[in-house]
């Protein structure tokens, strides 16, 4: 058995690895995700304490979008962790809110390295876990201020608690889990929508345990019924204490239970990895993918009995895929660990040749990231770490300073992306796509006339900037009052002459 130290000093090496890729990567700027300035705009409410306000705005602001933009708001969790950087560093440091997402994947790969490692030995563990580490796709992802890997970190460790309470044998242990299991289960609902899964693990796990207790033919006491009783009374009181204050809304309309779009959306997300994390070419990343879910179902045939808390949380796939909206790969993160966890079972299990077989696929995976990081220039990107680019961009900064000094405080302007408007200027803001009759319920049109677009399909009617524009649809005009290198802005009204 490796030592302890051993195996602490290779998780950090390994932690410290990811935060460095993940950090050099990262730059000073918010692009075009949407969901982010939401995340931040949420931890900037909640210590101002104006919650409702937030929320009456984003329920006018999302009735009046065409396409779905967000729901009137999401878990609090990561916002609640940002609140300390606003309150630092305001607006003006962007990437102190990026290193809490690295911070988060950072302690990620420590705690899944010493969990596997325990499982496994170092070098598989090690070697698995470099691969994450290193993985272009994580590095990226980090650059993004979502919600997605605090949640890993935090679902992760809900799952460590939840194994070693159903494996624990000595009573006066099992309370602190018990206690343990509930404040994680009660943060993985705080801090994403679908935590509640984690509840539903810790239910098909409960009743595992009970069944093999009773085929051991031990008698279970009414204090174990009582302990596994425990984080739902516990977790539903926290999530009520909290929610009452700060409410979650879900978008229920998006689910879908027919049988063929959960098959379509399994593929899909199928594809997502092969495309994600063996993005070597089609032939290439099919063979590696083959392989790995090769090894993956060893590790499950070796291992479903002994770990079955990991194989109910490859189960909640279940949960995932009755959404039909392709979310990509992020929307499933919480279930990567374990396959790579049944891939590690399976290579520590094998001998002589087999090992080295596995052991060199496993290495061809790092070297192949490696390769990939090198064409990433993150020597370069560090260097640079302002970028002008995205709703953070100098021009979109002065459009903002426009509309705060030049517009009344009750103004409403549609633009492509509202979240953005609205925490920066204070100002409603919907989008209406090509829906151009509804510019007549709105102050003023924001268009994007620059080069820094998000995509084609943004911003599809173009108007005069130097003329007013008569639209028929709506029988308004559009008077310019604003532009700069980027970004035009009308005053909408019926009157020809303003």
């Amino acid at each position: 058995m490796t030592s302890v130290k051993y195996r602490l000093f290779s998780s950090f090496a390994l932690a410290l690895i990811g935060f460095c890729l993940c950090f050099f990567f990262a730059d000073n700027a918010i692009g075009y995700c949407g969901d982010d300035v939401q995340i931040i705009h949420q931890s900037i409410v909640a210590l101002k304490d104006n919650i409702q306000q937030f929320i009456n705005d984003y329920t006018y602001m999302n009735a009046n979008n065409v396409d779905v933009v967000a729901t009137n708001a999401y878990s609090w969790g990561t916002s609640f962790i940002l609140v300390p950087i606003y309150k630092l560093f305001g607006l003006g440091n962007i990437l102190m809110f990026k290193i809490v997402m690295i911070i988060s994947f950072a302690a990620f790969l420590f705690i899944f390295s010493l969990y596997l490692s325990k499982k496994t030995n170092v070098i598989v563990s090690s070697l698995i876990t470099l691969f994450i580490a290193t993985c272009p796709f994580f590095i990226t992802f980090s650059n993004d201020i979502l919600k997605d890997l605090p949640f890993l970190l935090v679902s992760f460790i809900c799952f460590i608690a939840i194994d070693s309470f159903l494996k624990e044998e000595v009573q006066k242990k099992q309370i602190l889990y018990s206690l343990f299991v509930s404040l994680m289960l009660s943060l993985c609902v705080l801090f994403r929508e679908n935590g509640g899964l984690m509840v539903i693990v810790l239910l098909f796990s409960q009743v595992v345990r009970i069944i093999q207790i009773t085929k051991s033919e031990k008698k279970i006491d009414k204090y174990t019924y009582i302990l596994f009783l425990l984080p739902y009374i516990l977790t539903a009181g926290a999530y009520y204490l909290v929610s009452s204050k700060y409410p979650t809304f879900y978008q229920s309309e998006l689910l879908n239970y027919s049988p063929m779009s959960m098959v379509k959306m399994t593929l899909y997300y199928l594809n997502q990895i092969k495309t994600e994390f063996f993005n070597l070419g089609n032939i290439f990343s099919f063979i590696f993918l083959i392989g790995i879910f090769f090894l993956f179902i060893i590790g499950l045939i070796k291992k479903y009995k002994q770990e079955y808390v990991a194989v109910i949380m490859l189960c909640t796939l279940f949960g995932y895929i009755v959404c039909p909206v392709e979310q990509g790969i992020r929307y499933i993160i919480p279930l990567l660990p374990f396959v790579f966890i049944f891939v590690g079972f399976a290579v520590a299990s094998f001998k002589y040749l087999n090992l080295k077989l596995a052991l060199l696929l496993l290495v061809v995976l790092n070297v192949f990231n490696v390769y990939s990081l090198s064409k990433m220039n993150l020597l370069l990107r560090f260097q640079y770490k302002d970028v002008n680019h995205g709703v953070t961009s100098v021009s979109a900064k002065e459009l903002y300073n426009y509309i705060r000094e030049n517009t009344p405080r009750n103004s409403k302007i549609i633009y492509w992306h509202p979240r953005a408007i609205y925490m920066y200027t204070g100002r409603l803001s919907f989008q209406i796509s090509d829906k151009k009759e509804k510019l007549k319920n709105a102050d003023y049109q924001v268009s994007i006339i620059g080069d820094d677009k998000p995509g084609s399909f943004y911003d599809k009617e173009m108007y005069d900037y130097t003329e007013k524009t008569y639209v028929s649809e709506a029988d308004v005009y559009l008077i310019p009052v604003y532009r700069n290198t980027n970004y035009a802005m009308y005053k909408i009204t019926k009157d020809s002459k303003k």
